[in-house]
């Protein structure tokens, strides 16, 4: 039995683990990496994107629960925080193509209906590694919102040893400092890898208000200059970077981080605890 976790876009996260049945026809190894359904229309306020591997999944859409998943005989089977499943059939996949039918599950709040195909079926397109980058260091924060999201600062160094700062809403409050598991790490690292560097913008916007703000600075050894940029929301943010975004927004579900003064971290950014707010409205 392999430990994972899945994760669907939603305030509150708990750590659970993922079970695959002995009568699996699939395995993590055939589902793991990055796949997405691009939005087509005007009611898809997101690309519909599931990120996979051997110890969790993230699912980005314009609704979300969360919960552990499990993998039996050829179905996906997901439990949201509000006890409701989502069970979809694994119909195929291959190097580049997922296709999942939606069986049951989420009445209450069916995420995925706008980007079926027929027969309720969704059909999710492989993302691919498009560079070879070495992470050096990525520094990144999030802003409150309207609701709960939390306000937070991190840095994180190429072997996964991370300095952390929480403020209002965030699920560790004040400084601490850690290490990413190694698989955390090199999914962290894939989700970089997975960018469109070239067409990378310095900000992102999207067409409404009260969301959070994001800051991304990616310290690379095989780039001269630092990429950085600033997504508000993840209304017109690419796929591969929204991923990026999200994991990094939810670090502290899969780090054991231990406090320690401010004063005490060992910040490259001497200035990142300026990015954090403190207080909760």
């Amino acid at each position: 039995m392999n430990s994972c976790l899945a994760v669907i876009i939603c305030p509150l996260l708990l750590l659970t683990g993922c079970v695959t049945s002995p009568n699996s026809i699939w395995n993590e190894s055939q589902i793991e990496g990055s796949w997405y359904v691009p939005k087509e229309n005007e009611d898809e306020i997101y690309d519909l994107t599931f990120d996979f591997n051997s110890n969790y999944s993230l699912f980005l859409g314009p609704y979300g629960n969360f919960g552990k998943y499990e993998l039996a005989t050829d179905s996906l089977i997901v439990e949201s925080v509000s006890d409701a499943k989502f069970v979809f059939q694994i119909e195929e996949i291959t190097d580049s193509k997922l296709v999942l039918k939606y069986i049951s599950g989420g009445e209450t709040n069916p995420s995925f209906e706008d980007y079926f195909e027929s027969n309720n079926r969704l059909i999710l397109k492989k993302i691919t590694e498009k560079n070879d980058l070495i992470v050096n260091r990525i520094t990144f924060s999030s802003s409150v919102c309207f609701g709960t999201c939390p306000s937070q600062a991190l840095e994180v160094d190429s072997v996964g040893s991370i300095n952390y700062i929480g403020g209002a809403y965030s699920e560790f409050e004040g400084a601490g400092f850690g290490h990413l598991p190694e698989e955390i790490l090199k999914s962290i690292f894939r989700s970089v890898n997975s960018l469109d560097i070239s067409e990378i913008k310095e900000y992102y916007e999207s067409p409404w208000t009260d969301d959070a703000s994001y800051y991304l600075k990616l310290e690379l050894q095989n780039k001269n200059q630092p990429i950085e940029l600033e997504s508000y929301g993840f209304g017109e943010t690419p796929s591969e970077l929204a991923l990026l975004l999200f994991k990094l927004m939810k670090i502290t579900q899969v780090v054991s981080l231990k406090h320690t003064s401010l004063d005490s971290l060992n910040l490259h950014d001497k200035n990142l605890s300026e990015k954090v707010f403190f207080e909760e409205f």
